[in-house]
């Protein structure tokens, strides 16, 4: 009895971690019914307008969450959302703390290019989230220009 006891705990234990532990997709999907930010989000098709030619890099999604005025994420929030990142197999790549921003940008690598850039971006009066996959090279993420689309200015500052 004791042992079935314990097997029934245990269980319970790793259903609530499991659920606990969102993905980089669901935290996406959450925000984007958030009615405290804006949501963009483009894909491939439209995406291909803003990789100049001759660039080695091909891009497949672009989602990005933009909070309304004076929306801040929480210091335990953003450790949450980093936490996410990397469960899902990310690795920091930058970690930038200035006077205009908190950036911290997260990667998955496979081969020789990343596949997927997470980026959480605290300004001074909002914060923003951006999510870019497809085959990245970074090298080329200066480069890339997303028509002013907010937070994605942070590439071409970052990476010069």
């Amino acid at each position: 009895m004791k042992s079935f006891l314990f097997l029934f705990i245990f269980s319970l234990g790793l259903s609530v971690q499991g659920t606990s532990q969102q993905s980089i997709d669901q935290i996406f999907g959450t925000y984007s019914q958030d009615d405290d930010a804006s949501y963009v989000k483009m894909d491939a098709s439209m995406l291909s307008y803003f990789v100049k030619d001759g660039m080695k890099s091909k891009l497949k999604k672009l989602d990005v969450v933009i909070f309304n005025e004076g929306q801040l994420l929480s210091n335990e929030t953003r450790t949450t959302l980093k936490k996410t990142a990397r469960a899902q197999g990310f690795d920091q790549l930058i970690n930038v703390k200035d006077k205009d921003a908190k950036v911290d940008i997260f990667s998955k690598d496979k081969d020789e290019y990343l596949e997927s850039l997470f980026m959480m971006v605290n300004t001074p009066d909002r914060s923003i989230l951006v999510r870019l996959k497809g085959r990245i090279f970074l090298e080329e993420l200066k480069d890339f220009n997303f028509g002013g689309v907010e937070g994605t200015e942070q590439f071409s500052k970052l990476f010069k």
